[in-house]
């Protein structure tokens, strides 16, 4: 008696996840209170207890949720792709498509990072799982590597290690610019570099030719 029905208590539990989300993204970890999270979700600050103990378990729980979000996307970008160079291109593309489509995700990953340097107790909630990202392009470029498409002397795991730097670099981007096309355009640009369509061959000096006396 009292209780929400289970499809109710699911959805009041997600739009406390995105207005976590979000108030996390605006205001950081340590400004941010239950009650600014309840404000945006549209229910009571004691009702957020029904779902999670401390902002410390709800923190930990966007982070859960917003890497099943990116490793679903990313997993389905890949699904149907036959090489290395377009799983990159359909992974760059999904993700102009994600952060169009919800801006606070962006934001949120950018702002992950510093809240777990700045907070000792977070890093000790999230130690497991945090590398999720980080072991799916380890196996896209493995997978490249028995495949035989990455050159000689490249390792799969600098090849993970230079996929999850661009992913959040361009996160990162795409946070700050709050500007999708902006967005895109650096991604494109950023596309066209490893097809080595971005920049001009160097044109040779002519010869000078010499005149016989």
């Amino acid at each position: 008696m009292g209780r929400p029905p289970a499809t109710a208590s699911a959805e009041t539990r997600a739009r406390i996840l995105l207005a976590a989300r979000e108030c996390f993204s605006q205001f950081g970890y340590a400004k941010t209170t239950n009650k600014d999270i309840a404000a945006l979700a549209g229910i009571t600050t004691g009702a957020i207890y029904h779902y999670f103990d401390s902002k410390q378990e709800l923190f930990v729980a966007v982070v859960e949720e917003v890497q099943r979000v990116i490793l679903d996307e990313l997993r389905e970008a890949v699904s149907d792709q036959p090489d290395l160079a377009s799983q990159v291109r359909a992974l760059l593309g999904r993700s102009v498509e994600l952060h169009a489509h919800d801006p606070w995700l962006a934001r949120f990953i950018s702002v992950e990072p510093v809240e777990l340097t700045r907070h000792e107790e977070l890093r000790g909630l999230l130690r497991t799982g945090q590398s999720a990202v980080f072991h799916f392009f380890l196996d896209v470029a493995g997978q490249a590597e028995r495949r035989g498409e990455l050159a000689r002397g490249v390792e799969p795991q600098a090849v993970a290690n230079m996929l999850v730097a661009v992913t959040m670099g361009l996160a990162l981007f795409a946070a700050v610019a709050n500007n999708d096309d902006r967005h895109r355009e650096a991604t494109e640009a950023f596309q066209r570099l490893v097809e080595s369509t971005l920049i001009k061959p160097a044109r040779r000096p002519a010869r000078v030719r010499s005149v016989g006396r």
